[in-house]
C-alpha cells in the first residue's frame, strides 16, 4: 500500500474514534492504531490535520476537543493510542463541566 494511502486510511480511523468516543459517556474509551510513514497528525483542539512535509493532505473537526497531558495543541505520529471522553474539569456557561476528548499512548 502506498504511504499516502496509509496516512489517509489512519487520519480516517482517528476521526471516526474520536467521532464514535465523543457520542458515549464519560469513561467511554476505545483504541487506535496509526500508521504515519513520513507523515503526522496535528491537533490543535478539535481541529486535526494530515501533514505531510509542508503539506496539509486533510483536515477535519472532532465534535469535542481532543487534549493529551492536559495539552490542546500537539502532534500524533505511528503507534496505538487509546481514546477516551472525560470531563474537563472546567465549568461551562450553564456551570457544569464540559466534556472532552483525551488520547494517550495505549498501553501494551
Amino acid at each position: 500500500m502506498k504511504r499516502k494511502q496509509k496516512l489517509i486510511q489512519s487520519f480516517d480511523r482517528l476521526v471516526e474514534t474520536g467521532t464514535q468516543v465523543s457520542y458515549g459517556g464519560p469513561g467511554e474509551e476505545q483504541r487506535v492504531r496509526l500508521e504515519m510513514p513520513g507523515g503526522r497528525i496535528a491537533v490543535k483542539d478539535s481541529l486535526i490535520q494530515l501533514k505531510r512535509e509542508n503539506e496539509t493532505l486533510r483536515s477535519e473537526y472532532l465534535p469535542l476537543p481532543l487534549s493529551s497531558r492536559d495539552r490542546d495543541s500537539f502532534v500524533l505520529r505511528s503507534g496505538s493510542f487509546s481514546v477516551g471522553l472525560t470531563y474537563s474539569g472546567e465549568s461551562s456557561d450553564s456551570g457544569s463541566n464540559s466534556l472532552l476528548l483525551e488520547i494517550e499512548e495505549a498501553k501494551k
